[in-house]
């Protein structure tokens, strides 16, 4: 009996006996970038006049008057914006994959680095992985691996930090990824250029499930500064402002 049912797959091929190669889809871990398909596969444009229209319902009511003050300039042409950037956020990825995989002086692509954390699949049964690509030490010598393709998009603006606790990154990885995201909301760069009027892709998805009366947001987040302590800082869902993004941790 399965323990964790997986999503339909497609066969590609079969090595031998026990060893039969799937297609499976990926999720790249500790990253969000703006929304191309959703909610369920539809156009993020067609939530335009729904998220335009929320301020007027009894949900958005029952919202903190802060988070009111803070998603509404975003509400306006949400969906129009999301898809306009998760196109950028997308080309941005096919440039910087093909870069990373191409191997100079050669036709040859590289394979790709994938590394899991603890919670291996998601609620939809994609592989949750950092991705890169895979350089073997015989060929870099001493230089150290390349960065992660999920670090390269939050170096450019492409994507939010969304750090869940079953997954919390390593020191180091952790140091990395709030470095690259203060740099990017900084510089302005990516999605960062227009930071009071667009939506992360959670904030997107969150509204647009409490605008069709489900619950928006629901996990709560705890302060990464604090994960150490005797009392780390939780926050309900709809607190997550009050802790800067590169901080959130979901769950």
């Amino acid at each position: 009996m399965p323990v964790f049912l997986l999503p339909p797959s497609r066969l590609l091929s079969i090595s031998d006996g026990d060893t039969p190669e799937v297609k499976m889809g990926l999720r790249m871990l500790g990253i969000d970038a703006p929304e191309l398909h959703f909610p369920l596969g539809s156009d993020p444009v067609s939530q335009d006049p729904v998220l335009e229209a929320l301020p007027k319902t009894a949900a958005w009511a029952k919202l903190p008057k802060d988070l009111q003050h803070y998603l509404l300039p975003r509400l306006e042409k949400a969906g129009t914006r999301q898809k306009a950037w998760g196109m950028k956020a997308k080309a941005a990825f096919e440039a910087m994959v093909a870069e990373g995989l191409a191997v100079k002086g050669t036709t040859r692509r590289r394979n790709l680095f994938l590394a899991c954390g603890p919670e291996v699949f998601d609620r939809y049964g994609r592989i949750l992985a950092y991705v890169g690509p895979c350089v073997p030490k015989a060929e870099r010598g001493d230089a150290p691996p390349p960065d992660t393709f999920n670090l390269n998009m939050l170096q450019g603006g492409w994507a939010a930090p969304c750090i869940h606790k079953e997954n919390v990154p390593k020191p180091k990885d952790m140091a990395l990824a709030i470095a690259a995201v203060q740099n990017a909301r900084k510089k302005k760069l990516g999605f960062w250029a227009e930071a009071g009027l667009v939506l992360h892709g959670y904030e997107f998805r969150s509204l647009c499930r409490l605008a069709a009366g489900e619950a928006g947001f629901t996990y709560s987040i705890t302060d990464a500064r604090t994960l150490k302590a005797a009392k780390p800082t939780v926050l309900s869902p709809v607190e997550y402002i009050q802790v800067p993004e590169e901080y959130r941790v979901f769950g």
